[in-house]
């Protein structure tokens, strides 16, 4: 009987990915009792036609990564956030599921007893929090509290434990991610015809489904080094055209913390292949084709690109010389040095995931103006801080340094690991100036968890 319907199990796959977006996307109570009996009668047969435990959690954590980005939803004036947080839930409900009833149990790690305490943190933090029912779901339009930052630790957990870091894995993150760079393209020279109604381009930079520039700088700073590593080492045109739109894309944004993380992660690769001439004759043909793009899109933005990228000189200068410092930034000096002053308040466990703002304009809101509410740090490090402890940060930095450490290392032997450390490098550099969001976070904690599997459990990345 199993073997006669095997046949149906990717289609009842697809179905059961499918499910969790109409359910969100409805919002109607009736029907979407018919579309929650439809997921869950999907898992079971997917249990009963003996699909493979592993092969599935792996297409769980793949279609976060490549899908759950996209999703747009029209929720309560949230169009970004709501749907993807969601979504995010229903996945790990999955993973849950296969986790307590066909995967097999491992010992664990020392890296996972430091994310289980790190998860005890976020969980006392919240308890004792200024507003605990704050915490719990956080802002109504980040939802980055505990439900989301523990859902985080998960994914890197089945990442960790479970996760088949695979070529065309690689692969399929480079098309997803390229086809989000084309959206955010079109978007931002307001091709109105070819993105969705109601997500037009404002003020300038593009966001794409991500929602924020900024974001979207982070999304692709996660991204643009695979796609560079891949046309490196395979030599195909599509990987250098799918690079080429994301760097556009990334010049689209006009964020500089991702400008800054590329510059960093191009020195570290260059390091990793100066001593292989294939590779470093294509590294440079690729880059020269950047500056061409560069070069083009300054003059179609009449300079706008180029004084963006000189206003980067222009604000450090400010901070150094302590002129006008605090707007410097954009503003994040005066975040920072305020946000700093809060620590001391509450050391030990923060004011509760997501409730900076609530601290922060409490304490310092006649400063900040009529028109200014900050509701993050803007530095993901300040942002632990404060609103989880100290305890919290010098515990995920030694997750975090050890990981990287030990990838960076294990890139030094093993080239296909070098795509990923740059990717990790990328966005713990932006992160000095940006914030943690659910629309790219889970993606950086699973590909933290695949690079934790490579050093720790020693998994081989598996070739097609």
């Amino acid at each position: 009987m199993k073997e006669k319907y095997k046949w149906l199990r990717d289609e009842i796959l697809i179905i059961n990915f499918l499910m969790p977006l109409l359910i969100i996307e409805t919002r109607l109570k009736y029907i979407n009792i018919l579309f929650v009996f439809i997921y869950l009668v999907s898992l079971i047969l997917l249990f009963k036609l003996n699909y493979c435990y592993i092969k599935l959690q792996n297409y769980i954590l793949l279609n976060i990564v490549c899908f759950m980005p996209f999703i747009i939803v029209y929720i309560n004036y949230d169009v970004f956030s709501q749907g993807k947080f969601e979504y995010m839930l229903f996945m790990i409900f999955s993973l849950l599921l296969i986790y307590f009833f066909r995967l097999k149990k491992v010992k664990p790690k020392r890296v996972e007893k430091l994310i289980f305490v790190f998860a005890i943190i976020i969980v006392l933090s919240t308890i004792f929090s200024v507003s605990p029912s704050r915490a719990i779901t956080g802002h109504h339009r980040r939802f980055e509290g505990m439900i989301s930052l523990i859902s985080y630790l998960i994914l890197f957990y089945f990442s960790f434990n479970y996760g088949e870091f695979k070529d065309h894995y690689i692969k399929l993150f480079a098309l997803s991610s390229s086809i989000m760079g084309l959206y955010g393209i079109f978007q931002y020279f307001n091709l109105k015809e070819l993105i969705l109604h109601g997500v037009f381009q404002w003020g300038y930079g593009a966001y794409a489904t991500i929602g924020n520039r900024n974001f979207l700088g982070s999304y692709i700073t996660l991204f643009l080094p695979i796609n560079i590593f891949l046309y490196i080492k395979y030599q195909k045109k599509m990987y250098l055209a799918w690079s080429c739109i994301l760097f556009l894309c990334m010049l689209c944004t006009f964020t500089r913390s991702a400008w800054l993380a590329f510059v960093v992660y191009s020195i570290v690769l260059i390091k990793f292949i100066k001593n292989n001439k294939k590779h470093l004759k294509k590294c440079i043909k690729i880059y020269v084709v950047f500056i061409i793009i560069s070069l083009s899109f300054n003059g179609i933005t009449q300079g706008a690109l180029f004084n963006r990228q000189l206003s980067i000189i222009k604000d450090a200068n400010n901070v150094i010389m302590e002129e006008n410092a605090d707007r410097s930034g954009s503003g994040r000096i005066f975040i920072w040095k305020r946000a700093v002053k809060l620590i001391p308040d509450r050391p030990l466990l923060g004011s509760g995931p997501d409730t900076f703002d609530l601290v922060f304009m409490k304490r310092f809101g006649k400063e900040c103006g009529m028109n200014h509410h900050y509701d993050k740090a803007h530095n993901e490090y300040l942002q632990i801080a404060v609103t989880e402890g100290i305890p919290a940060l010098v515990l995920y930095l030694i997750i975090v340094i050890s990981i990287v450490k030990g990838a960076y290392s294990r890139a030094k032997i093993e080239e296909e690991m070098i795509p990923i450390v740059l990717s990790l490098i990328g966005y713990l550099t932006q992160a000095f100036f940006n914030i943690s969001v659910v629309a790219v976070a889970p993606i950086y904690w699973i590909l933290l968890g695949y690079a934790a599997g490579i050093i720790f459990k020693n998994k081989k990345i598996i070739y097609d």
